[in-house]
Formats: structure tokens, sequence, C-alpha cells
């Protein structure tokens, strides 16, 4: 069975989306490879930029 490791969520994002994935916390996303296999850039989004794709539903109570 494998050992629990600390992650962490990465959000990326181009001019039209956004997507997040959960990495181990001692890896890093490799833009570079993500593009290669992607077939465009994608860059880590910007907490203010959040904002606007992620409402905190517990703001809402």
């Amino acid at each position: 069975m494998l050992e629990p490791q600390p992650a962490e969520a990465v959000v990326l994002e181009d001019d039209t989306r956004a997507v997040m994935a959960v990495l181990p916390a001692s890896q890093r996303p490799e833009l570079r490879a993500l593009q290669a296999n992607r077939g465009h850039a994608l860059r880590l989004a910007i907490e203010v930029d959040l904002q606007d794709l992620y409402i905190d539903s517990r703001a809402y109570s």
C-alpha cells in the first residue's frame, strides 16, 4: 500500500481556460513538458484571476 504524501493544488491557465491539478508537494509542474504534450503554452494562474474562476461557497453562508 502507498504511503500518503503531502499534496498541493496547482491551477494552470492559458488565454481561454484553466485546469487544476493535484501534485505531490515535492514536485513542480513541468510547464515545458505540458506545452509539448498539449500543443499550447500554459502558465501558473495568479490568485487575483482565481477569484473570478472559483467561488468559495463558504463566503455565502
